[in-house]
């Protein structure tokens, strides 16, 4: 009966030590965290790819000029704060309710 108490107690240890172990620390509004690695691997730009061709089959692509202006003005302000811009970013604006 012992044993048994000391191994649940055991268990319930272990689960809660590390249900907090590896939290992200917080990162303030307005910050934008820099990337690990700027460099993009094949491995990103295929991914990049299904995503897109994933995205077009689901919705048809805007084609407004004003609103991909906006778009870009944000993206570039974004990319910019966290040390990637100039990167050739190619954005997409999809209609949708």
């Amino acid at each position: 009966m012992l044993g048994t108490l000391r191994q649940c107690f055991a268990t319930v240890a272990v689960f809660t030590l590390s249900a907090c172990a590896s939290q992200r620390a917080p990162i303030a509004p307005g910050v934008v965290p820099t990337q690990q690695s700027s460099e993009i691997t094949a491995s990103d730009i295929r991914y990049g790819e299904q995503v897109l061709q994933a995205f077009k089959s689901q919705f048809p692509i805007s084609h407004d000029a004003q609103t991909l202006v906006r778009l870009r003005e944000v993206v570039e302000k974004l990319a910019d704060g966290a040390g990637a811009g100039g990167s050739g970013w190619q954005i997409y604006l999809f209609e949708g309710d």
